[in-house]
């Protein structure tokens, strides 16, 4: 059986194994109606496009790579999903007990067309579904007739031919899930080798309507048909508990504390990991994946706090890193002196950082006043902790920190360190050496207030950077609504950043719309010049102005 998280497991007793033979299931899916939440998008399914007419479920295979309809990919019997994980919905038309399923696939010449991963969820009302188990995930020796990864790989590789080999048809199959629903929801991740699913037939296999089975508790899945959408934040945060708990067990291995001291440190984490099956899913509606993203990743992070305390840690820590280093979130905080330094010419800006750590059991507010340094030339701004679609947590994103009466304030939480950026202007300021304090103070308790300095120095020397640089600065920025992550909230923010840092060449995608003609070629509606005149006053100073175009003959 493959595990695919820390969550998955627990909540099921159930074996789950992988045959190649099938021949006496019952097929409950054949010929039932079900519904392709993602809509199939690859090759004939594009270009023309093929009508569903129940393809998955007819009971008709293609045995074969090349046919004389052409090849497997290129036919109606065929559904092909490219860069769109897809999720299709079967429904039983009554609620069956499931004992496993099939799907027909194929190792195409570029590689497996198979699903990465394949999670099943079941449902009685098509609203609320549950894991029918731990995901899976297809290797080449489970499906039917086996493949060797070395074949696979020659697959991927794109020399088939050169090894006397073809792309072939394979059933993948398991059984053993012992769940129960009237709607079978298949959610499949793409392999990564080739980013295309290709499928032509499913099947869904009875269980033993007679059996007695055991209801175990599993979180709901609700948002999105098939629950596809809580399901996947499920299993990112699953992913995420798991690498934090795993990384923290390993950092206090390797610390220098004699193993009797590590035992307690230990027994908390095991007890973490055996709550963390438990803990509830998020709504996706807000969710942010900024540190710490959810009640129990806060535990993670109380109980590295108590880690830093024994380990000597202040229950506040000032230190340093170079601003370009990355910020790992598990791990003891180093030393270092926490003074920021600076070196820049005039007309310029330049920043340097200091860390935060909390080693309280509970978030601090830290107040930050600027002392004896010019705060018109001076902006701060917190480094939040963000989780990535690869799982590697990074400290980039500059978020003003918010001002109080005392000047600025952050919030840091316990066990995690806050990056503070210092970004110094140098325009209008006389060559010389600009010396002053950051005090740093918090209650960290109700009668013991806390205070630090950062000290701050800022050498600008006499060399004056130009108001307009001849250097080209941009690279796909894309400043419209709908472009990538831009919207019509955040353009203005966005726009006034780009102008802020120097970039002086410019993208538009779509800018230059084309008007309407009649079938003689006569204009009839010019085309608009909303979206491109907003662009190119929004970059009064660039130097160059360029645009993405493509329009179909």
């Amino acid at each position: 059986m493959k595990q695919l998280c820390l969550l998955s497991l627990p909540l099921f007793a159930i074996v789950v194994s992988s045959f190649h033979a099938f021949a006496a299931d019952e097929n409950i899916a054949a010929g039932k109606p079900y519904e392709c939440v993602v809509r199939p998008n690859y090759w004939g399914w594009k270009q023309p496009h093929h009508g569903d007419s129940g393809q998955l479920v007819d009971g008709v295979t293609v045995g074969r790579w090349d046919t004389e309809a052409g090849p497997i990919y290129s036919q109606p019997s065929s559904m092909g999903w490219t860069g769109k994980p897809p999720v299709v919905i079967f429904d039983l038309g009554e609620s069956r007990v499931i004992d496993g399923l099939g799907l027909h696939t194929v190792l195409s010449s570029w590689g497996p067309w198979w699903p990465k991963e394949l999670t099943v969820l079941v449902s009685d009302d098509n609203e609320n579904f549950r894991l029918a188990a731990a995901t899976f995930e297809p290797t080449p020796d489970q499906l039917d007739p086996p493949l060797t990864p070395k074949t696979v790989q020659i697959a991927v590789d794109r020399v088939l031919p050169e090894h006397g080999l073809g792309p072939t048809t394979h059933w993948y199959r398991t059984r053993g899930l012992r769940a129960k629903g009237r709607y079978v929801a298949l959610n499949m991740s793409l392999p990564p080798a080739t980013g295309t699913i290709v499928v032509d037939e499913v099947e869904i296999y009875a269980g033993d309507e007679t059996e007695t089975l055991i209801p175990h508790p599993s979180p709901v899945f609700s948002e999105g048909k098939g629950g596809w959408k809580s399901l996947r934040l499920y299993t990112a945060l699953n992913r995420r508990i798991s690498q934090d708990l795993a990384s923290l067990r390993r950092k206090i291995e390797q610390s220098d504390k004699v193993d009797e001291a590590k035992v307690p440190f230990f027994l908390v984490l095991n007890d973490l990991e055996e709550k963390a099956a438990r803990q509830p899913i998020p709504a996706t509606d807000g969710f942010r994946a900024v540190y710490p993203m959810t009640r129990f990743q806060k535990e993670i992070f109380a109980h590295q706090a108590s880690w830093w305390r024994a380990s000597g840690l202040p229950l506040l820590h000032v230190w340093k890193t170079n601003r370009w280093d990355p910020l790992d979130p598990i791990g003891l905080p180093g030393a270092g002196n926490p003074a920021v330094r600076i070196k820049m010419a005039q007309n310029a800006v330049r920043s340097d950082v200091f860390n935060l750590s909390n080693a309280l059991s509970e978030p601090v507010t830290v107040h930050l006043t600027l002392l004896d340094l010019p705060e018109s030339q001076i902006d701060l701004f917190g480094v939040p902790i963000v989780d990535t679609h690869s799982f590697e947590p990074v400290a980039s994103a500059l978020v003003p920190l918010e001002r109080d009466e005392a000047g600025y304030r952050v919030a840091v939480h316990a066990g995690l360190t806050h990056q503070v950026w210092v970004r110094f202007s140098s325009r209008g300021v006389e060559p010389g050496q600009v010396e002053g304090l950051i005090r740093l103070s918090a209650e960290i308790t109700k009668d013991k207030p806390w205070s630090a300095n950062v000290p701050v120095s800022v050498a600008v020397e006499d060399v004056t950077l130009p108001e307009k640089l001849s250097l080209r600065l941009g690279g796909w920025d894309y400043p419209a609504p709908g472009q990538y992550e831009v919207t019509e909230e955040n353009l203005d923010a966005y726009v006034a950043v780009l102008n802020e840092y120097g970039v002086n060449v410019t993208w538009i995608g779509y800018g230059l719309p084309m008007g309407t003609f009649g079938e003689d070629g006569t204009l009839i509606t010019p085309p608009a010049r909303d979206s491109v005149g907003t662009w190119l006053t929004s970059f009064p100073n660039a130097l160059e102005y360029c645009a993405v175009s493509a329009f179909g003959t």
